[in-house]
Parts: structure tokens; C-alpha cells; sequence
């Protein structure tokens, strides 16, 4: 567990020195008397450039070392965290200190103001107010709190150490060549804490998502563990997930389907452990469960946990931790991870009895970064790098009509789709208009299958993933049509 540890403390230092750099010579440059606006304007682009393309490379080799796969800056940019691109995200908030500096210093240019009066407004003016490239609305949850206007009061709230100092030291510098490097600081430990913030959380997102999988393909645990972290400083929510007994097995302990995936807020830490000592039959969800735990807590410790004395109350009300609680509520190792053969098993054994969904939809394989780059060479839009495969598209592709006319896969075949996803003949580019653009095939036993993907696809209620549109037997001599681009393998 330490290695995640220290991976993300290694991280997290390469982006502090990476942007260190950048503002230092950025600050250095502004302090030349002689800089025009136009000058200051081509540096200040210059320097926020770096800026971005630092942390989305930062990103890309944390993502690599912690999940042991090729993952590209590219890949990192397209990424999305909650409907928005990671590199939109990224780019606009570097965009909207880029505009509101420039602004500030055209300003005071015209207005002639001193050394401090220019300084005082670009710390002052640095808080989103203007919103004019909407950062505020693509920014993720767990930032929008952190773009208010800073005040005495809110630094006095800031739980980061070198950002609360930096913002202290800002507001008690007298002189105007000490308050200008005092915010040469607040600049630079801002911009590191927005940077380091989500490249924390989304690299250690990916690895819990990871061990999940690992934990949902190990048919002999059935029980997971959460651990809170050795780092932990204060609490909060990660406190209840580590320490309710919520089915009956022990604090912190749940059926792997029903473990809580961290991270489970900002910078969260919290590991989970297989446990191969509890087993899960017959575990219940306990009613009791929070009202249990949160009796053991002061009154300012609950309001840490579900984020203010309002939630409390209302907490009091009907018992529910999560319901009431300022932190979104987390998928579950089950959500994100699987175990493609059993799942698909069962869901086409759903489809054919027509009994209610245990899932409308599950994961059967992975796009490889081969498959990425490819597409995102074309400016080909990727919804999500795993395969998904719906209920209705496992009804299309077992309907009794397309069997009827040789096209439709046997019950064995259709259960071989995420073998074959990883262990294809040959993968093709369909190139006609608004057609599916990935097709697997496998050939074995004088048979070809073929699975169109569509990487820009919609689920149920309209909701974006990469998935399986039909599959189904097709004459090798097809696949030479010249509108298939052959990508990788060969039938």
C-alpha cells in the first residue's frame, strides 16, 4: 500500500516543481519595469502553456506507474471527470488567470498605479468573480468551493499549510517589493494546490478502479476491508466508511460488491484490503448502522462527517449518513468493477427468462491505448475507455430471428465476447459515415465473429459510454471491403 503512497507524494512533487518554475520566471519577468503590456501578454501565455502541458504529462506518468499500463497525454486530456474533459478543465482554469492578470496589469498600466496597487489587485482580483470562460460551472464539485474571493475569515478555514501561509504572509506584507514576493507565493501555492488536486484524486480514481477489478475477478474473496489512511488528518467522511459496521461484519467491512471505492474526497487516500478471513453469506445491511456509529462521535465531529450542523439535524431525522452527507455518495467496487464471463452469464440468462435486470449494463473489455491513440488521431470522440455491453444489446444480438438467418451468435459464442476482446484475430476501422467505428473479429473453428463498437455511444436515459452495438457471423471475404481500415492482426 505504501507504493501508491509514495507514488502520489512523488507526484505531487514533480507538479510543485514543474509549476514553481513557470510562476518564478513568470514573476521575474513582470517585475522588469521595462515590460510593455504586449510583452507581458506573450510571457504570461507563454509560461501558463508550460504550465498545462507539465501537468497533464505529470498526470500521464503518475497513471501509468500506478495502474502498470501505457497511458499517453493525449489519453489524459480526453479523459473525462464528471461530463467534462480533464484537459477543458485544466486549460480553463490556466486560461482564466492568464485573463484576469493581463487585465489587471493592462489596467494599472493605464491608470499608472504603484507596484503595490498592482499587486494588491491581481491577488485581490484572482477570485472567478467575472467567470467569463464559465470555470466555475466546468470546474468538478470538489473545486468550486476553493474559487471564493479570499478573505482573512475563509484563509483562516484553508487546511492546506503552505497555501494558508502563503495567503497570510500576502495580506501581512507592509512593503511593496515584500508584498510582491509574498504573492509571487500565493500564485504559485494556488495554482500547485488546484493542479496536484485533481491529479491526485483522478490517478488514485484509476487505481482503486483497478483493484476493484482485481477484487471482482478473485472468485474466493468475498469480503473487502477499508482502511483509512495512515495520513489521515482530521475527520470526515472517510471515518464513517472506515469505521460503520454496516452489514454485520465488522467496521469498515462489506461484501466486495458493496465496498465504498475511494477516493471519497480530495486528496482521500483510504486503501482497501481483501479480507479472506470473513465471508459475506448471509450479510445484511443493518438499519441501525449509522445511527450507531454517529453515537459515538461529538457533536463537532459529526458536523465534520457530513459536512455542517444543518446536515445533522437532518440526519437526526431519518438516520441516513449518506443520504444527509455534503460528499457525493461513491460507486462501489461492485459498480466498477467485474468480472466479464459471470456477468455476462447472467445477464443474457435475464435477457432470454425476461426476469428484472441484476444490471442493465456491464463491462466486458478495455479499449488498449493502441486502439485510443488511434482514434484520438482521428478526432475520433471516445466516451469511456471500457466496453460496455447493455441489456439491450445482449436481447439484440440473441434475438432468434438473426440466428434464424445464420447471422446470430450461439449462447457459447455470445459468453466468448470479452475473451475475444482481448485475444482478437484482428481489429478494424469502419470508415463509412455514422457507422460503428471498432470491429473485433476472431476466427477459430472455420467461423468469424465480428463485434462493432461504438465509442461514442449512448446507453440507457441518454448516458455515454463506449458499447457494443450487435455482433455476429460474418464471411472473412467481407472484412475486405476497402471501407474497413485493417488496425492491428490480420483474419
Amino acid at each position: 500500500m505504501a507504493k501508491i503512497d509514495d507514488l502520489l507524494d512523488a507526484n505531487a512533487k514533480k507538479i510543485q516543481s514543474g509549476i514553481k518554475k513557470e510562476f518564478d520566471t513568470l514573476v521575474a519577468k513582470l517585475q522588469n519595469d521595462g515590460m510593455s503590456y504586449n510583452d507581458a501578454k506573450i510571457e504570461a501565455k507563454r509560461r501558463l502553456k508550460a504550465v498545462y502541458r507539465h501537468t497533464v504529462d505529470t498526470i500521464a506518468v503518475g497513471m501509468k506507474k500506478a495502474l502498470k499500463e501505457e497511458i499517453s497525454p493525449r489519453y489524459v486530456e480526453e479523459m473525462e471527470v464528471e461530463g467534462v474533459k480533464l484537459s477543458r478543465r485544466l486549460y480553463a482554469n490556466l486560461k482564466d488567470v492568464e485573463a484576469m492578470t493581463l487585465k489587471t496589469i493592462k489596467q494599472a498600466i493605464k491608470d499608472k498605479k504603484s507596484i503595490k496597487e498592482l499587486a494588491t489587485m491581481l491577488y485581490e482580483g484572482y477570485n472567478f468573480k467575472d467567470d467569463p470562460l464559465k470555470v466555475k460551472k466546468a470546474l468538478p464539485k470538489y473545486l468550486m468551493e476553493d474559487i471564493n474571493k479570499m478573505s482573512d475569515a475563509r484563509i483562516r478555514k484553508i487546511k492546506t499549510p503552505s497555501l494558508k501561509a502563503a495567503y497570510y504572509e500576502a495580506l501581512k506584507a507592509k512593503s511593496d517589493e515584500e508584498l510582491y514576493k509574498k504573492l509571487k507565493n500565493a500564485f504559485y501555492e494556488r495554482n500547485r494546490y488546484y493542479a496536484n488536486r485533481i491529479a491526485q484524486t483522478e490517478i488514485f480514481k484509476a487505481y482503486s478502479k483497478k483493484e476493484a477489478q482485481r477484487f471482482m475477478e478473485d472468485g474466493s474473496l468475498e469480503v473487502v476491508k477499508v482502511r483509512l489512511s495512515r495520513t489521515h488528518p482530521v475527520t470526515d467522511i472517510c471515518d464513517y466508511h472506515t469505521g460503520v459496521n454496516k452489514y454485520g461484519l465488522g467496521k469498515g467491512v462489506y461484501p466486495k460488491e458493496k465496498a465504498p471505492l475511494p477516493p471519497y474526497h480530495p486528496h482521500c487516500r483510504c486503501k482497501m484490503l481483501p479480507s479472506y478471513v470473513h465471508k459475506a453469506k448471509n450479510a445484511k445491511e443493518r438499519k441501525e448502522a449509522d445511527r450507531e456509529f454517529m453515537s459515538g462521535l461529538s457533536e463537532h465531529q459529526k458536523a465534520r462527517v457530513l459536512g455542517s450542523k444543518l446536515k445533522v439535524q437532518r440526519f437526526e431525522r431519518d438516520g441516513n449518513v449518506l443520504k444527509n452527507s455534503y460528499y457525493p455518495n461513491p460507486a462501489t467496487v461492485g459498480d466498477v468493477g467485474y468480472n466479464s464471463k459471470m456477468d455476462l452469464k447472467q445477464l443474457l440468462n435475464e435477457v432470454k427468462s425476461r426476469k428484472k435486470h441484476t444490471k442493465n449494463k456491464i463491462i466486458v473489455g478495455v479499449l488498449s491505448e493502441q486502439i485510443v491513440e488511434f482514434l484520438l488521431q482521428r478526432d475520433i470522440q471516445i466516451h469511456t475507455r471500457d466496453i460496455y455491453i447493455t441489456d439491450r444489446g445482449v436481447s439484440h444480438i440473441s434475438r432468434e430471428s438473426k440466428k434464424n438467418r445464420g447471422a446470430g451468435l450461439s449462447d457459447e459464442d455470445i459468453l466468448t465476447i470479452p475473451e475475444i476482446l482481448k485475444n482478437y484475430s484482428a481489429i478494424y476501422f469502419d470508415k463509412g459515415k455514422n457507422r460503428f467505428n471498432i470491429l473485433y473479429c476472431s476466427v477459430s473453428d472455420n467461423k468469424c465473429i465480428k463485434i462493432a463498437v461504438d465509442t461514442k455511444g449512448y446507453a440507457n436515459r441518454g448516458e455515454k459510454l463506449t458499447i457494443i452495438k450487435t455482433a455476429g457471423y460474418v464471411s472473412k471475404d467481407d472484412m475486405k471491403d476497402t471501407i474497413f481500415e485493417l488496425i492491428e492482426g490480420k483474419l
